[in-house]
């Protein structure tokens, strides 16, 4: 897997190679490797029950992302060597914006890792609107959907995409240190773009 760390958050993997980029062009592999990176280390049988895919099909998706370099096989960690345990080779990941021109392959490849980001984004949303009426009140009042549209130049959009995602480096480096072990903490998904308004 061809891959640069991004210098402003070492956590984050920058790919340029145009195999990887398609092999993470689809919304089910691109949501086991969510899964994965979210949740550690989970068997074939526990990423089935999660997603509702066939174990065959998970098993395919799970070699697809091995073969490309994004996910590994782990150590069997409740001890039974029976079971096909995986996990994440990496944080996060995104594609590369390269100074040079990139080949054709490259990007046609990263145009369908980003439209099928988006279709994952969309699911992701639809699971949350399915659940929402099972969740207490609380969780429903402190989510947000807001959308605006702003009148900015390239390197004020630059720049405010740069705060944006340094607010939610901030929250994910206290949440990381925080002691406290309250019951009602979950994981929360922040998706955020900002892009050029086309009407």
């Amino acid at each position: 897997m061809k891959s640069s760390k991004d210098v402003n958050h070492p956590e984050v993997s920058e790919i340029s190679d145009a195999g990887v980029l398609r092999a993470m062009s689809n919304p089910t592999r691109l949501r086991i490797l969510g899964l994965l990176r979210v949740e550690g280390a989970r068997t074939v049988g526990d990423i089935s029950m999660k997603t509702g895919d066939a174990p065959g099909s998970v098993s395919y998706h799970l070699s697809e992302l091995e073969a490309a370099g994004l996910v590994e096989r782990a150590g069997a960690v409740d001890g039974d060597k029976r079971k096909s345990w995986w996990k994440a080779r990496d944080a996060a990941t995104r594609p590369v914006s390269p100074i040079e021109p990139v080949s054709s392959s490259q990007a046609k490849a990263a145009d369908l890792f980003r439209r099928m980001a988006a279709v994952t984004y969309e699911r992701t949303y639809e699971r949350y609107l399915d659940a929402m009426h099972t969740m207490e009140s609380s969780w429903v009042d402190a989510s947000m959907s807001e959308d605006q549209v702003l009148s900015l130049t390239p390197a004020e959009l630059e720049e405010m995409s740069q705060e944006l995602d340094d607010v939610v480096c901030r929250w994910g480096k206290r949440q990381q240190e925080s002691k406290d072990d309250d019951s009602r903490r979950e994981n929360v998904v922040v998706i955020m773009q900002a892009f050029r308004w086309v009407p």
